[in-house]
């Protein structure tokens, strides 16, 4: 993978994870294509959205911030499968949850954007809420 790429990557999972800690969908929804395909895939929990109705459940919900939760993202693994597709393995605790997130990336005219989200998380506590 080329530094270029990996750096252009992990700037995106810098606004993704910046988004989701202030709950803010301005931040976020240029990260994401507009073609996003959102899928839970936790056991109990599956669903399905389009980015627009992702968007609108992020501006709903009380962000991390606000709850004075401590900002604890990381970038487990980047995959460049060629110059044009790149999947992220990506972990987060937040709202109550430890997340595990599967993200596939294309590039586009706007650079490199998230197509799909595939996540699954585990209760951690009593604050819970989806990413």
């Amino acid at each position: 993978m080329t530094a270029p790429a990996v750096a252009s990557v992990l700037g995106v999972m810098d606004r993704y994870f910046d988004g989701l800690y202030r709950a803010d969908s301005s931040l976020l929804r240029p990260v994401f294509h507009p073609d996003l395909l959102y899928v839970n895939a936790t056991t109990g929990h599956h669903l399905t959205l389009s980015l627009d109705a992702y968007l609108d459940e992020i501006d709903e919900r009380k962000s991390p911030l606000e709850r004075g939760e401590v900002r604890d993202f990381r970038v487990a693994e980047i995959n460049l499968v060629n110059d044009q597709v790149a999947t992220v393995r990506a972990s987060c605790a937040m709202l109550g949850r430890g997340y595990e997130d599967a993200l596939t990336l294309v590039t586009t005219e706007r650079g490199w954007q998230v197509i799909a989200k595939v996540f699954t998380f585990e209760e951690q506590g009593a604050k819970s809420c989806p990413t």
